[in-house]
């Protein structure tokens, strides 16, 4: 009776493995429009918690943008990173961090010469982007 038990369980969890319950609980995917007219160049990428499921670009050109993807890879947590982008000595940074439980967190900073807004990243799976301007 405990092996059958066994072999009925064992069954169970290679049918759940394989399917959408271990998906990523939390997704935070980022999104970056370069509005001005210079290059930025990535500079460094981290992700203090979960895994990408794309990463950010090399080069984000003028007038163009950049995206790019991290989720939750374990159960009951979340996704937080940040990237660094240059364009000589300027330094343009983005946070994000899409928790299990509590409120999203986006965080960026650029020159003064520059503008930077945040839209979005509401929900378990957010979309955000930020915006580079010139002033």
């Amino acid at each position: 009776m405990k092996l059958i038990f066994f072999l009925l369980l064992l069954t169970f969890f290679a049918a759940v493995t394989n399917s959408e319950l271990f998906a990523a609980d939390r997704s935070a995917e980022v999104e970056v429009i370069n509005k001005s007219k210079i290059d930025l160049w990535l500079s460094s990428y981290v992700l203090k918690k979960g895994a990408w499921e794309k990463t950010p670009p090399v080069n984000i050109g003028p007038k163009s943008k950049g995206q790019w993807k991290s989720k939750s890879n374990r159960i009951l947590t979340g996704t937080e990173g940040g990237t660094t982008y240059k364009c000589d000595q300027d330094k343009f940074g983005f946070y994000w961090y899409v928790p299990y439980y509590g409120a999203n967190v986006y965080n960026s900073s650029c020159p003064k010469k520059y503008e930077c807004s945040c839209k979005g990243g509401e929900g378990s799976n957010a979309k955000v982007t930020f915006t580079i301007s010139e002033i």
